[in-house]
């Protein structure tokens, strides 16, 4: 059984704290900040969330990316310019 590990992520637009499962992925964690802080993202826009200034994969699981219960994570628009990725 997975074990619940609660966050709280700091955005331009506010402060979201939630409690998410060790197996959820972070894209799940950002897509909760997104819908529940009404950040309503432009197409094409992308975001970042990082822990102690180390961006994090949104495709990696809670457990995988070693986030502690408690852990502060900040998610903020990448940097633009523009390429190819």
């Amino acid at each position: 059984m997975s074990e619940h590990v609660h966050l709280t992520v700091q955005t331009l637009s506010g402060v979201f704290e939630g409690d998410f499962e060790e197996d959820q992925k972070l894209q799940d964690v950002i897509d909760e900040t997104l819908q529940t802080l009404d950040i309503k993202p432009s197409p094409g826009d992308d975001y970042v969330l990082e822990c102690n200034d180390v961006d994090l994969e949104p495709q990696q699981t809670i457990e995988q990316s070693h986030l502690t219960d408690g852990a502060v994570l900040f998610l903020a628009p990448c940097e633009g310019g523009g390429g190819i990725r």
